[in-house]
């Protein structure tokens, strides 16, 4: 026992709590945005839009950055999880969302969140071929997987079928977070907070530029999403570009600026965001199916912020992460 402490506490030694506290920030933004679908205008620029536009590319970012390719690893923690929660999901749905629903399995069409997972999946699976020692190889990766990402809009393959499209859109943003954790590292997290107070009013500067960008274009949700077409999603390559470029400035900006200790609650949420986010959509269908979101739109809201934070709280849980813990 005191062997498995002094590990534990050497671990703890070791990990770096600012990106436990930015994944805190991301899962609650999840979390919240994700309550806020019923009574939100999609179609519309709002702060909707804008939450949507960095945190799942930032999400992304960070799960790259800490991605290490095991094939048992991979299989048990993202693949076995995937499969069980698919079946979850897709029972759910069907007997209580929809029970006029004929109840029919697949796992080639992720239902709703479980995309995520999916992609993830196959992000793994490309590191083998695209872990290089060289920057500048890095580099021109970047390069050619953003091409990659720009071009699927433009093609008929861009939708949710084995979650292909966002799996190529969001290609850039996890190679990116996998590159700094491991090609240019370890400088490069560690140079970006040695100098955060140069670097902080550039990048604010910037990710306010590209919100107030993003809200003058009109940008729509359907393209945030990464699963639909320029053409059906009303954009351009040039706007799924600024969305990418925009969102790496958001994540760039929260490592500089989030607190790097150790925070009461929050750090644990930001080490347990795994089971928030693949629990919380049942407690969202659930609240939309019983209409709970009937009232004004500011009371909804602040409905929806207390509900995130009861989300967060009870699945970050001490009970809740060892029942899951041999899952996740």
């Amino acid at each position: 026992m005191p062997a498995k402490k002094a590990a534990a506490a050497l671990k703890d030694s070791r990990r770096d709590w600012g990106f436990d506290n930015i994944r805190a920030l991301l899962i609650f933004l999840v979390v919240f945005c994700h309550l806020c679908e019923p009574f939100c205008d999609e179609d519309k620029p709002s702060a909707y839009q804008v939450i949507y536009s960095f945190h799942i590319p930032c999400f992304l970012f960070v799960s790259g950055y800490f991605a290490r390719f095991d094939a048992k690893k991979v299989a048990k923690h993202i693949l076995l999880p995937y499969a069980v929660f698919q079946v979850l999901y897709t029972w759910f749905n069907c007997t209580v969302v929809n029970p006029s629903k004929e109840f029919a399995l697949q796992f080639t069409y992720p239902y709703w969140i479980m995309w995520y997972l999916l992609s993830l999946f196959f992000f793994y699976l490309l590191i083998p071929l695209l872990e290089t020692k060289s920057r500048w190889a890095a580099g021109a990766i970047l390069l050619l997987l953003t091409a990659l990402s720009l071009h699927i809009g433009t093609d008929s393959l861009a939708g949710y079928t084995v979650s292909l499209s966002r799996t190529l859109v969001f290609l850039p943003c996890f190679f990116f977070g996998y590159y700094a954790g491991t090609t240019f590292a370890p400088g490069f997290v560690a140079g970006l907070r040695r100098w955060r107070w140069v670097l902080a009013p550039i990048l604010l500067a910037g990710v306010v530029i590209y919100c107030v960008s993003l809200l003058r274009i009109g940008v729509t949700s359907k393209l945030l999403y990464g699963s639909y077409s320029y053409e059906k999603a009303g954009a351009t390559p040039w706007l799924r570009l600024l969305v990418l470029a925009g969102a790496m400035a958001w994540m760039l900006l929260l490592v500089v600026l989030i607190p790097t200790r150790r925070i009461p609650v929050w750090t644990v949420i930001g080490q347990r965001t795994m089971p928030i986010f693949l629990l919380h959509g049942f407690v969202q269908r659930l609240l939309i199916t019983e209409g709970v979101f009937r009232y004004t739109r500011t009371e909804n809201y602040l409905l929806a912020l207390g509900l995130t934070c009861a989300i967060l709280l009870v699945f970050s849980s001490k009970p809740v992460h060892k029942l899951f813990r041999w899952l996740f």
